[in-house]
């Protein structure tokens, strides 16, 4: 069942989507936004305004735009490479909705992009949910793994790359699983238990 606090989201999801990157359903981003706002939680669940922070890094918002102190600002980066998001900041714009769904389906089409080497449709979508977790560096990184590695299909992510991982496998605070613990079961969640409730949304 589609959760009541998405109702208002998701005909401004599927604006966003129609005009940006249709090649990919609705229903997958509203499966990643549903994964990121940790659904059902009332609190959280589909809420712009929800933040997570740790002393290593800041995420806010549907998409969880993440900030890692020292390190790197995907809001910035996203803003500096989109100009359909110039108006988008941390200081007065954060939790404009529209802003964090564009942010949201640009982000996927760019990481969508770089996974052209996947086996099928399904592939991609996943190596494209994985990057918006891990980065498309990692994802890559993973894929070289894999490609030296007997009997892993450097094209298909689900029981090949997904193997592979090559982040740090210490527990991370505030989380309680590793970085390749969530990696691995990033895409599976979004793809198998939280995208088929939105089937209508195509």
């Amino acid at each position: 069942m589609i959760p009541d606090q998405a109702v208002p989201f998701l005909p401004i999801l599927a604006q966003e989507r129609a005009a940006y990157f249709q090649e990919v359903p609705t229903k997958v981003l509203a499966g990643l936004i549903d994964h990121e706002t940790a659904c059902p939680v009332p609190r959280k669940c589909w809420n712009p305004k929800v933040n997570f922070e740790t002393s290593r890094e800041r995420g806010a918002g549907l998409g969880q735009i993440t900030k890692v102190f020292g390190r790197f600002d995907a809001l910035q980066e996203m803003r500096d490479k989109h100009p359909s998001l110039a108006g988008w900041n941390w200081e007065t714009t954060l939790y404009d909705p529209r802003y964090q769904l564009r942010g949201i389906v640009l982000k996927n089409r760019d990481n969508y992009k770089h996974m052209s080497f996947a086996a099928d449709m399904k592939e991609r979508e996943a190596f494209m949910l994985t990057a918006y977790n891990a980065g498309v560096g990692g994802v890559l990184k993973d894929r070289t793994y894999c490609r030296n590695t007997a009997n892993c299909d450097p094209s298909r992510w689900f029981g090949h790359v997904q193997t592979t991982c090559t982040a740090s496998k210490t527990k991370l605070q505030g989380y309680g699983l590793t970085f390749c613990q969530i990696r691995g079961k990033y895409a599976d969640d979004i793809m198998h238990n939280r995208a088929p409730k939105y089937e209508g949304w195509k």
